[in-house]
Formats: C-alpha cells, structure tokens, sequence
C-alpha cells in the first residue's frame, strides 16, 4: 500500500469541481493510487523520462498527474485540474 500526498494547489483544483460524477471518479482514482499507482485499468500515462510522473484521465477534460516515489512508498498529487487550461 502507498500513502498518499496531496499538494493544496491540488485540494483546490478538487474543491473547484462541482459536478457530483466527476467528484467521484477523482476519490475512485485516488483510492485506487492508494492500493497500487501502476495498476491498470484505468490507464495512466507517464509524462516525463527523467521523472517519475504520471497523470490518470479523470474525463475527457480532466487530469490528476502526480508522482510516485517507490522507495517510500509515496504518491503525491501533484493536480486535479483540466487538461485543458
């Protein structure tokens, strides 16, 4: 099991969403990045060679990316936020 961090730019993209639905799918995602952020589906993709990003498709317009340290066991939010802006 992996802990999980959240950034407040984060808990601010989430408090922004006011639809109920995709409220949901963030706490499924994020359960599921609590268990096991390397399980598949729902698919992630990872951003950077070098780094250890990802990002997860909330809907078509949103993301949450976040970071992974597999030595501590840690995943960190790094944004909850629209692709988009």
């Amino acid at each position: 099991m992996y802990s999980l961090s959240i950034t407040k730019s984060a808990k601010r993209d989430m408090a922004k969403e006011s639809q109920l639905s995709v409220r949901k799918k963030i706490e499924r995602i994020l359960s599921l990045l609590r268990e096991n952020p390397f399980q598949s589906p729902p698919r992630y993709e990872k951003l950077a060679e070098d780094a250890d990003l990802y990002s997860r498709r909330v809907n078509v317009q949103h993301r949450i990316v976040y970071k992974v340290d597999k030595q501590k066991q840690v995943v960190a939010v790094l944004a909850v936020r629209t692709h988009y802006e």
